[in-house]
């Protein structure tokens, strides 16, 4: 009985130190699926990544970005300015973006 007790608390105590050195690691981000919206920058794209090591990884394992950088046509206002995103020219194309400094 003492020697299960004994192996018990040394395995935790290896645990324990082999746990508290880990370190998060996770892979590149990757999109998936596809833009909710085509124009004006409404839309959003899912973006996952996954936890790489064998910790315990708090961070956030998904996100949503901001896709449909084309100008919206009329009747829709070009660009989505509830999120400040303004007609902006990359190259020769005007597309919804954010303006230098934002």
């Amino acid at each position: 009985m003492l020697r299960r007790v004994l192996v018990a608390l040394m395995l935790s105590v290896f645990l324990d130190l082999v746990l508290s050195q880990c370190t998060e690691k996770y892979t590149p981000w990757l999109l998936r699926g596809t833009c909710t919206d085509t124009c004006g920058g409404y839309g959003q794209q899912k973006m996952v990544r996954l936890c790489a090591t064998g910790c315990t990884c708090t961070g956030d394992l998904v996100q949503y970005v901001q896709c449909g950088d084309t100008l919206c046509a009329f009747p829709r206002a070009t660009c989505n300015t509830i999120s400040s995103m303004k007609k902006v020219l990359v190259g020769a194309t005007w597309v919804c973006g954010f303006q230098k400094g934002q």
